[in-house]
């Protein structure tokens, strides 16, 4: 009895393991079987199909008469959609899923294509699949309300490092850097031609021509991109990804996309977006959400929240002619603007929503109808403007050593003409940015951080020196020179202008939930789907890829707010 105890409890013991199935057996299957009812790759089977490629100018949508047959373009597309809701963006690795993947060997009905054909797919229709991403939303915004919108902006690696990204501030130094190694390379070989031992020399006479050589040939190579800049009036040049631009990041500064987005503050779907290289988001809520107000907010006002960085009054102004209430919190936390807007005699319809109707309002000083609650004290006013001229104006140099010595006296000097600034050391400062009252700021980090000047120029906080010019500015003492500026101006006329003044009230209420709306979707996109960066280069082609990862973003977000079965009965009109 004890003995067939104990072989039981071993039978038992080696039976453990639960065992697979003989590879050499034959089975009758189907790749539908393998798939679950509510798989995410049925919805994409769907959508695309309900869509008509062919009106959406896809490449191919027509059988060549002539030649090797084409790809489907449905069957492509749904590749993409797939891959880029599966963190796969690169057309190897899709191509490598066609053949590893039963999801994919069924959507795509078991072809193969290889990763060139997958490439230029996308390549050929980059217009083409962001218009996909308007498709989708179209059909769930059938069953979905909208609510306010919220924009904000995030910054997206661009297929180009920093190494390949140049300013001309940067090309400065390294051209300088460049010119004092050539010099101590010729130094040395004068040395060594001069004596006959060479164990007192770090290089031979070979290596020093070698490194002469290519020193100069890098030279002639920054020349060159700085002459380029100069003549093409460029603050970046990007060798690689010629539109894309070094922006600052939360892990620094990273040649970058800012991508902005819409999104429904009651559902946090996308709505829309767009891809820019603007270094900041100020004067981007317009352009932003143009293409929205008049396909889904025409016959009423579009509410947008968003932060401090877009806020620009002539931002709001545009938005308010066009009938979007841009609710921006306001630098010192305050929920109003007051604003001043040219007036213009005309006849125009308080009570309609049309923005032509609206501008007109505005501008005449009448509340339209629908900004009845959020604009108050709109007044006509007549303004006395004066006209001056600078006599800094009259400030003529000869020629660059003048500059150059008068900066040495302690000054920031300006030369006009090629927009640049000569510092108190003699050294070049270039244009960064302008400002919202039209000055131009200029700085070169490069320089700063190893001037000998730097403990009398720089304060505490500040890690490189930013000078800033108005048009009829010429030169500014430095701080240690201790010279109070005094600028003789002269009245030269006035002219009266009438103007519409008028108080603009934002919604707190509104702003102070805006951080959830707008960085749910980043979060999603960057970590779920793995958009921290762009493959593809120039603005118009990563557009496509954020369209994709959108689209993948949305049929997430809508098959939880709708349901899987609701969903796919909507995508299917």
């Amino acid at each position: 009895m004890i003995y067939y105890i104990l072989f039981y409890i071993g039978e038992f013991i080696y039976m453990s393991y639960i065992e697979g199935k003989d590879r050499n057996r034959y089975c009758i299957s189907c790749l539908d079987d393998k798939i679950s009812q509510d798989s995410i790759v049925r919805l994409i089977d769907a959508f695309v199909d309900s869509l008509d490629l062919t009106k959406l100018n896809f490449t191919k949508t027509d059988k060549d008469a002539q030649g090797r047959p084409s790809y489907r373009p449905n069957h492509l597309l749904k590749l993409y959609i797939w891959g880029y809701k599966n963190n796969i963006h690169s057309s190897r690795k899709l191509a490598e899923s066609c053949i590893t993947n039963i999801e994919v060997q069924w959507l795509m009905e078991e072809l193969r294509p290889d990763f060139r054909t997958i490439s230029d797919f996308r390549k050929d229709n980059v217009e083409n699949i962001k218009k996909v991403f308007y498709e989708f939303n179209n059909k769930i915004f059938e069953v979905i309300e909208l609510s306010y919108q919220s924009i904000d902006g995030t910054k997206v690696k661009a297929n180009n490092s920093k190494d390949n990204n140049f300013t001309q501030n940067k090309l400065d130094d390294r051209i300088k850097w460049l010119k004092e190694n050539i010099n101590k390379y010729l130094m040395t070989m004068d040395k060594v031609d001069a004596t006959e031992s060479i164990d007192n020399f770090d290089f031979t006479k070979d290596e020093l021509e070698l490194k002469i050589k290519e020193a100069q040939e890098r030279l002639e190579k920054y020349e060159k991109y700085r002459k380029y800049m100069q003549e093409n009036n460029l603050t970046q040049m990007s060798l690689n990804d010629t539109d894309a631009k070094l922006m600052k990041t939360k892990n620094g500064f990273e040649v970058s996309y800012n991508v902005q987005t819409l999104v429904d503050s009651n559902t946090h779907i996308i709505t829309d977006f767009s891809t820019t290289n603007k270094v900041t988001d100020y004067g981007l809520i317009e352009s932003t959400t143009k293409k929205l107000k008049e396909e889904r907010f025409n016959d009423k006002a579009m509410e947008i929240v968003a932060d401090k960085g877009y806020n620009t009054k002539q931002d709001i102004i545009k938005c308010l002619e066009n009938g979007i209430i841009p609710n921006v919190i306001d630098n010192n936390n305050k929920n109003k603007y007051d604003i001043e807007i040219d007036y213009e005699e005309n006849e125009c319809d308080k009570n309609s929503s049309n923005k032509e109707e609206i501008k007109k309002c505005l501008h005449k000083g009448i509340v339209p109808e629908i900004y009845k609650n959020i604009i108050t004290d709109c007044k006509v006013i007549t303004k006395t403007e004066k006209t001056y001229t600078d006599t800094e104006s009259n400030i003529k140099f000869n020629n660059n050593e003048e500059i150059i010595n008068k900066a040495k006296e302690g000054y920031f000097v300006r030369d006009v003409e090629n927009n640049i600034v000569y510092c108190p050391n003699g050294e070049t400062l270039r244009q960064s940015s302008i400002t919202l009252k039209g000055n131009i700021k200029y700085r070169n980090k490069y320089i700063c951080s190893k001037c000998p000047l730097k403990d009398k120029c720089l304060t505490k906080n500040e890690q490189w020196k930013d000078i800033e010019f108005n048009k009829d500015t010429i030169v500014k003492p430095a701080k240690w020179l201790n010279i109070k500026t005094t600028k003789t101006i002269k009245q030269i006329g006035h002219q009266k202008i009438n103007k519409v003044k008028f108080t603009f009230l934002t919604d707190k209420n509104k702003m102070s939930k805006r951080f959830s709306i707008s960085e749910h979707p980043f979060g999603t996109i960057k970590r779920t789907l793995n958009g921290y960066y762009f493959l593809l280069k120039s603005i118009k082609k990563v557009s496509c890829e954020f369209a994709l990862l959108s689209l993948a973003y949305n049929i997430k977000r809508a098959i939880n707010l709708l349901g899987y079965d609701n969903l796919m009965n909507i995508i299917k009109i």
